[in-house]
């Protein structure tokens, strides 16, 4: 049987995140408790595939997060998120941000209200190994990015943290380099890798 599939989707309007699935939504409390929607919902996926409940959450094409009352929203919204994740066994989570970071000559301007939810992203990595699953950050949202989201998240084991620039996918790496060119702030070590 194929798993089901459930769409919903979120608001930050007024200081307010709302989530909304199917006909049933609710606002999410300001202090980032779990969400008895999305545990309801995730409760009931996981049932019904034996490979778990898999989450992906866009924050593409989201309108820019310009108050300070939104900001809170926003990290009442991931803060509930992750604490929903630790209460809903079998689930994994993806995250598509946009222009959350500097990944080589992109021309689209780094968002700030993205480079919030990436540094969520990045310690739900850390913080939940077995649940967040990749964080997905691209330059631009269209058929194509669409496509390579979709293959990079379908993979069993996909990169923790990646980049789409241009329908290029840029993954991090590392690598040694001289300490003397890390001591002059201005240099860079390589322009086509992003750190």
């Amino acid at each position: 049987a194929a798993p089901a599939t459930r769409c919903g989707c979120f608001t930050i309007e007024n200081g307010v995140a709302r989530v909304t699935v199917d006909d049933a939504s609710e606002n999410i409390p300001a202090d980032g408790s779990a969400s008895p929607l999305l545990t309801a919902l995730l409760k009931q996926l996981a049932a019904a595939s034996e490979n778990g409940a898999k989450v992906v959450i866009s924050l593409a094409q989201l309108p820019r997060v310009q108050s300070a009352a939104d900001y809170d929203a926003l990290t009442a919204l991931f803060l509930s998120l992750a604490k929903t994740l630790q209460v809903s066994a079998h689930c994994k989570l993806a995250i598509i941000i946009e222009s959350a970071s500097a990944i080589g000559q992109q021309s689209t301007p780094v968002r700030a209200d993205q480079a919030v939810v990436l540094g969520f992203a990045k310690n739900l990595l850390l913080e939940m190994a077995d649940r967040m699953q990749t964080v997905i950050d691209i330059d631009q949202w269209n058929d194509a990015t669409a496509a390579q989201c979709a293959q990079q998240i379908l993979v069993t084991q996909p990169a923790p943290w990646l980049g789409i620039r241009q329908q290029q996918l840029m993954l991090p790496a590392v690598t040694r380099v001289d300490g003397e060119k890390l001591s002059r702030k201005k240099s860079s070590v390589d322009a086509d890798v992003f750190y």
